[in-house]
Formats: structure tokens, sequence, C-alpha cells
């Protein structure tokens, strides 16, 4: 690396976050503008409570939002991050392991180093080259190579977030069907209409259920060890070899998030929702293809 190397959140990703600290500031600022114009007092107790339960609430988005790093810089030196709020540099032979995780839903690379920890989105443009700029400076990459066991799992918040998120796409799909039948029981729609409301409403609910049920049945712990790996999930646990695994893949559409691990005639997904997904996903690639070789 000879050059410094700038690296920006992608223009989607800033764009949200400038709408949402936006909002998040009009949020907080909301009791004292509503006092100002004299428009607090006319409102309903519950409202009342709302507006100042969302300001504080509101403060503790912003104080998050502006730590969020939206430029990464790396060169000889070491790394910077940028953020509102503060710059923060760190030389190579501080760093000590980079792993990926989610948090409420957010996926966010970690970079353990002396002093503590620095995270970062994984939506940056050009997000492969930064990783693979960073793991090349680490001691092995940044992973940890033990030849013993290795435990990845799914924190119960994550989870439990995640399954929040699905169950609110089920309530979608239930509003769209008594959307169908308020239509039926006004009677001014065509049969015509009522039949591509319902079966758009029945394609989502379908999917949406596929998924939860999927959801549901993935993987909470993974176990690697130097013979094979173990995958336990709410329900089931199974053990199989490195030799027993023909092929990997990445999850379609319909199924959350992550990695297909194809054993025998059974398929095994994996959710990007584990901590260390990336961790994990490199060393089932390298101990399955070692094994097959």
């Amino acid at each position: 690396m000879t050059q410094r190397k700038s690296y920006w959140l992608k223009a989607m990703v800033l764009a949200r976050a400038l709408a949402e600290i936006t909002v998040l500031a009009v949020l907080a600022l909301l009791p004292f503008i509503l006092l100002l114009l004299n428009k607090f007092s006319l409102l309903h107790i519950i409202v009342k409570a709302a507006v100042c339960l969302l300001s504080p609430l509101s403060l503790v988005g912003l104080w998050g939002l502006a730590q969020l790093p939206f430029k990464l810089e790396i060169d000889d030196s070491g790394l910077r991050a940028f953020s509102i709020l503060k710059k923060q540099e760190l030389n190579w032979s501080e760093m000590k392991a980079l792993k990926q995780s989610s948090k409420f839903g957010f996926r966010q690379y970690v970079l353990s180093h002396a002093s503590g920890e620095l995270s970062f989105p994984v939506f940056f443009n050009k997000a492969p080259e930064l990783i693979e700029s960073i793991r090349s400076e680490l001691p092995e990459r940044g992973f940890s190579r033990s030849p013993e066991n290795q435990t990845y799992k799914v924190s119960r918040l994550n989870f439990l977030f995640e399954l929040l998120k699905q169950m609110g796409e089920v309530i979608l799909a239930i509003l769209l069907f008594c959307f169908w039948d308020s239509l039926r029981r006004a009677g001014k729609s065509s049969s015509e209409d009522l039949l591509v409301v319902f079966l758009a409403a029945s394609f989502i609910a379908a999917a949406v259920l596929w998924k939860l049920v999927n959801l549901v049945l993935l993987p909470q712990e993974v176990v690697l060890s130097r013979d094979g790996m173990k995958v336990k999930s709410l329900f089931s646990t199974a053990n199989f070899s490195w030799a027993e695994i023909q092929k990997l893949g990445q999850n379609g559409m319909l199924f959350p998030e992550g990695m297909s691990i194809f054993v025998a005639k059974k398929k095994h997904l994996i959710g990007s929702i584990i901590d260390g997904y990336d961790e994990l996903s490199e060393e089932v690639s390298r101990r399955a293809g070692k094994s097959r070789a």
C-alpha cells in the first residue's frame, strides 16, 4: 500500500443517515417548538407524554448517528475513521482483530485495537477491497485460527429484533387481507380487481411466513472443530465432518441473508445475524476446501 485510499459510505446509506438525523433533530426539538408556538397546552395528555418521551430518545439516536463513521482512510501507517463528532486514528500495530457482528439488525464490522473497539457499518463503497486491505495488515487476517473449537452464536437480542421485524411483515400481510375484505364488502370493485388484490396478498403472506419459519429454524450456535462442525438450532442439532460438505452457497431471496451448507441431500442455512459471520463463512470455506483437496 503506497498511497492513501479513501472509502465513503454508499450514497443511499449516507442519504438515509442524513434523513434520519433530520427527523431525530426535529423530534428532539419538538417540545420546545410547540412551547414557543403556544401549541403544547392544546395537545392531548397522551400526545404530550409521547412528545416528551420521544425528545430524549431522539437525542440518544442523534448521539449514536453522530458517532457513525462516514469515511475511512487507510495508508501505510494505519487507518483513520471520520464521524460527525470525532476523527479516530489507529496504527496497524495497535489493531488485533476484525469481525462482523449484528446489532439491532444493523450489520457492522468491529475492529479491536489496543485501547478498545472501532465499529463501522458494512455499507461502504468498495467494501470488499476495504476489508481485504485491513485484514492483510492484521495478524492471522484478524481471525482466530485456533484448531480447537470455535463457537459462533446469535445473540438473543439480535434474534428477537429480527423476529419482531418479521412479525411486522406478517402484520402487513394481514392488513392486505383486511384491505381485500373491505373492498369485497363494499361491492364496488370488479371480481378481477378483487382477484388481483387477493393473489397479491396471498403471495406476500406466503413469502413472509416462509421467511419467518426459516428465521426460527436458523442455527443459534455453530461450533467448528478439527473434525467438522456442529449446527444447533432451537429445535435440533446436526453434526457433520468437513468431508461430508458437498458445496457452499449463498441463501436465496426467500431465505434469511446468509450462507447455505449442502450436506448429503440436506441444506443447512446459516444467517448473517450470527456474530462473526464473515469469519465463520471464511473458516467453513477454508476447512471444507482443504478437506476436499
